[in-house]
């Protein structure tokens, strides 16, 4: 009697990987707002199509698709990006196929998405527009202190060169090794002797 259940389990086991593999699922691939296309074989007509969470299969229904008595359909996937799932394929003699688990690919497109996928999406975007602005800023910044300093320099260049025509009667006096004071004194012990001079012509002059 047990061997005769062990038997008989095995016998349903072997009839129902025999059925699952004359019976295939394929897709195209799955982008976020895109339309996919879901093909099947091998199966009896008609068949109800459901996406379920790759994780969990038994859980709930991503979307039901519906019953179809073809072999292919086109479903415009309304899942965010990153939704890993499985599809489920159900005919009408009740055995079932799945397919590999699909990952969902992004898209600029996200009108498809309900506030709360929307909400759920990951956002970059504010952040590297603000690591933009720094390094923008950061450049301009870089860019004006080479035209600053280009000025200083040309300031204390122009001061140099004048600087030369102001100071040549020092330079002279100093070549000639005669300081400041010592020429001051020359010119005070002068004056005397050119002041009696002009008093002797003045007498002259009167005689």
């Amino acid at each position: 009697m047990f061997t005769t259940l062990i038997s008989a389990a095995a016998l349903s086991l072997l009839a129902a990987r025999g059925a699952m593999a004359d019976f295939s699922v394929n897709s195209t691939a799955f982008t976020q707002c895109a339309s996919t296309h879901i093909t099947w074989s091998g199966t009896s007509n008609p068949v109800n199509i459901l996406v379920v969470p790759a994780e969990d299969p038994c859980d709930d229904t991503l979307a039901d698709l519906g019953d179809h008595s073809k072999t292919s359909m086109s479903w415009n996937v309304s899942l965010p990006a990153g939704t890993q799932l499985l599809i489920s394929v159900e005919d009408s003699e009740g055995d079932e196929a799945w397919s590999d688990t699909i990952t969902v690919q992004p898209s600029s497109d996200d009108s498809c998405l309900s506030a709360a996928q929307r909400a759920a999406l990951p956002v970059v975007s504010s952040s590297a527009s603000a690591a933009a602005s720094t390094i923008a800023v950061s450049s301009s910044a870089s860019a004006v202190v080479p035209e600053s300093t280009a000025v200083a320099v040309v300031t204390a260049t122009e001061s140099s060169a004048a600087s030369p025509s102001v100071t040549a009667g020092a330079l002279g006096a100093a070549n000639a090794g005669i300081g400041p004071s010592e020429s001051s004194a020359a010119g005070l012990s002068r004056a005397p002797f050119a002041l009696a001079g002009a008093l002797v012509l003045a007498g002259a002059a009167l005689l």
